[in-house]
């Protein structure tokens, strides 16, 4: 969470609302939270959730509210009600296509309906959550749909200190990145999360110190360096580096990406360059991060790359518009096919040295081409079958001999 200026109007209130309402103080709940250095009781209370605010820049959902953002022209104000129902309904649908509520909120609904509020949020001095956004959403559905006054008020341990980005980035990280939260930050929120953390001030070594004590600092460098390769793609590939939401579903292929670029180190920079588009002209077109693991034995086993190297080749398409929509499907095929000859050769490079395997695969792909469907003008078509006859005359020979 980057701070702003402190909201004084709503500190007051918070503090007018503790000082007339005796019952607002939770006298045996609180929560134990390292601040500057320092572990600290934080006094828990009840208050109206008319007070408190939803946290925009709250890691786990910060793809998701990039575009949301985008679309209204700027960041909401969640002290408005107008924009604070947006966040609301962001945060009850988060990774639901359909719109509708999501498996976590749900299961939330459900607990607090049946047990009440079990865990207390957090949230600042003037009265912005750390902690308890998707929480607050619930609530406020709940009153909406029930009106039952129960749901007017949150349980939430307050901050009686102003603190620093740094500390607040700790705190809400430590929170939410933890060994063992609840609901976890999807690869991609992380990602920008522990991006965020290295701009407030963090090393890689006190990140993994603070956030997991078992991860070393180089898998957080590493982590880093993914979320840069992703958003290189998305700037070739989107022209919109920002919006990592583009990317939803193919974190597994940045991570296969980066060990195929482990393994191309002593290759020409024209070459890597090659090979990481091949790799990116896959995400784009489609292709699992499953299948695209055959290209790290291609590469370990020194086998040829230039069906790789064609791949990376092909030209990268921006986003379709409707009318644009079957040329993409048209890019998209060639990929696929390039790829499908790609995982061809790397089988049969692996079984060079036994031709009767090969010969078995030969015979079983001829059994099933129909000669009849075959366009003999196609150039490619041509220089595939100009290829074939001469391997075939290659093979009379050596039974003539």
């Amino acid at each position: 969470m980057i701070l702003k200026d402190l909201d004084t109007d709503n500190k007051t209130l918070i503090d007018d609302y503790i000082e007339n309402n005796h019952d607002a103080k939770l006298q045996s709940r609180s929560r134990l939270e390292t601040l500057n250095g320092e572990t600290k009781i934080i006094q828990g209370y009840r208050l109206p959730t008319k007070l408190i605010f939803y946290n925009i820049n709250n890691g786990r959902y910060k793809k998701e509210y990039f575009n949301l953002a985008r679309k209204y022209g700027g960041d909401l104000d969640p002290r408005k009600p107008e924009e604070a129902k947006k966040i609301q309904n962001l945060l009850l649908t988060l990774g639901e296509k359909d719109g509708g509520f999501s498996a976590d909120t749900k299961r939330t609904m459900n607990d607090i309906k049946k047990k009440g509020q079990l865990e207390l949020g957090i949230i600042t001095q003037d009265g912005f959550l750390v902690d308890g956004n998707r929480r607050m959403a619930v609530l406020n559905n709940l009153f909406e749909e029930n009106q039952e006054s129960k749901y007017e008020y949150i349980d939430v341990a307050k901050l009686e200190q102003s603190i620093q980005d740094r500390d607040m980035w700790a705190m809400e990280a430590g929170i939410q990145l933890g060994l063992d939260p609840k609901v976890r930050y999807g690869p991609l929120n992380e990602l920008l999360k522990l991006d965020e953390g290295i701009k407030v001030g963090y090393t890689e070594l006190q990140i993994a110190q603070l956030l997991y004590g078992d991860i070393s600092p180089e898998e957080i460098k590493r982590k880093i360096e993914r979320l840069k390769l992703i958003k290189k793609y998305l700037k070739s590939f989107f022209d919109d580096e920002d919006n990592i939401e583009l990317a939803e579903g193919k974190h597994e292929h940045f991570i296969e990406l980066q060990n195929i670029i482990d393994l191309i180190k002593d290759k020409t920079l024209v070459e890597r360059l090659k090979i990481i588009n091949a790799v990116w002209n896959l995400i784009y077109g489609g292709i699992s991060s499953d299948r695209i693991r055959i290209i790290k034995s291609q590469i370990k086993n020194g086998y040829n790359l230039d069906s790789l190297f064609e791949i990376g080749d092909i030209k990268k398409v921006n986003p379709p518009d409707e009318e644009e929509e079957e040329e993409l499907k048209d890019e998209q095929t060639e990929v696929e096919i390039k790829f499908l000859n790609l995982e061809d050769e790397v089988r049969a490079q692996k079984n060079s040295d036994k031709p009767l395997i090969l010969l078995t695969h030969i015979l079983t792909n001829f059994k099933s081409l129909k000669i009849e469907d075959i366009d003999v003008n196609d150039p490619n078509s041509k220089k595939i079958i100009s290829k074939i006859l001469e391997k075939m005359e290659e093979l009379q020979k050596k039974i003539s001999e």
